[in-house]
């Protein structure tokens, strides 16, 4: 799935690359990241669109192709817990700089002994990633908050930025879950609101539990936890 998302293909795959355990530029995360923010649609990034000659004339075009590469119901998915992760986690700084009604999706990342600081994000029309690290590979002191991010904000800050749209595909319910329970339970019971895959749902049903699970202050929080 990372190959056709557009990361390179990685033989063998190990567990542990589930994590991030291997190497990437930014242009190869970039590539993935612009598949993520598109709904699973994979289009090629290119430096250059076109060659023209003087006056203008184009003498070489570099046309886009389109290809959709993954199911846009579990996009969401993840691009929902992304954008949690602006909203209360790790990048919740992000919303000093830019408005949280752009509603930014990313994720930070920071390697062993902080050699590395990232940030990936994307508003409705637009894809960053910034990478910092050492030439040398030392230890930089750094995290993908505290280092990338803001340079990624300072960057976003002064470019327009359209809002992205979250209107769930036609796939995807939102369930009220009692998470301690792992159960659905009705709406006026205490809960958290989450999306899923029709047909995945949680199959238990119960009503509300005595004393039972409070109202989540983050209703993204089950969510968060994951990418943390």
């Amino acid at each position: 799935m990372l190959h056709k998302l557009g990361g390179p293909a990685i033989k063998p795959f190990f567990p542990s690359m589930l994590l991030g355990s291997m190497t990437m530029t930014p242009f190869n995360v970039a590539q993935i990241y612009q598949t993520l923010s598109s709904d699973g649609f994979y289009s090629p990034l290119r430096a250059i669109r076109s060659v023209v000659d003087a006056s203008g004339k184009p003498l070489t075009r570099y046309p886009l192709t389109v290809t959709q590469v993954a199911d846009p119901n579990a996009l969401y998915l993840l691009q929902y817990a992304m954008q949690g992760v602006v909203n209360n986690g790790t990048a919740a700084s992000l919303n000093k700089t830019i408005p949280p009604s752009v509603g930014v999706a990313g994720k930070t990342g920071t390697t062993n002994d902080s050699r590395d600081a990232w940030f990936a994000g994307f508003t409705g029309n637009r894809v960053g990633v910034v990478w910092v690290g050492r030439d040398d590979n030392k230890p930089t002191s750094l995290t993908g908050a505290s280092g990338a991010l803001p340079i990624w904000a300072a960057a976003f800050k002064n470019l327009y930025n359209k809002p992205r749209d979250m209107t769930p595909p036609k796939g995807i319910n939102f369930v009220n879950v009692d998470v301690a329970q792992q159960a659905r339970v009705p709406t006026t019971c205490p809960g958290v609101l989450m999306p899923f895959i029709s047909g995945f749902e949680p199959k238990t049903v119960q009503d509300c539990q005595a004393g039972g699970s409070a109202p989540s202050d983050n209703p993204l929080n089950p969510l968060l936890n994951f990418f943390r």
